[in-house]
């Protein structure tokens, strides 16, 4: 009996996949087909994470304009999750940046600083 118990155990590790990729039900060129169908333009990163116990594909991508999106799917189904533009993210947050340095510019006077 413990020899088909360890046997059974064996059979079970062997048939689980080693990687998260394996798991998948898209492929990594399928899920990248459907960000490009959504978002035209040059994949410039690839990711596959779980997020929220979902499997994502996260594809970064540089439309011919230049402009950065960001773009999720599930997986396993190949849902578009979520597109977002990253240049304005970056645009935004230099903007922020320049602004505090622009208030802390404008609070010290040239008396204070001497």
């Amino acid at each position: 009996m413990k020899h088909f118990v360890f046997f059974v155990l064996i059979v079970l590790f062997a048939t689980c996949p080693a990687d998260a990729d394996a798991r998948s039900k898209l492929s990594k060129k399928e899920a990248r087909k459907i960000a490009l169908e959504k978002v035209p333009g040059e994949v410039v990163e690839f990711e596959i994470e779980k997020e929220d116990g979902t499997l994502v594909y996260e594809f970064k991508i540089r439309k011919e304009d230049g402009t950065l999106k960001e773009i999720e799917l599930d997986a396993y189904s190949g849902a578009v999750l979520e597109v977002e533009d990253e240049s304005e993210d970056a645009d935004s947050n230099a903007a922020e940046e320049g602004d505090e340095a622009d208030e802390v510019a404008e609070e010290e006077t040239p008396e204070e600083a001497q």
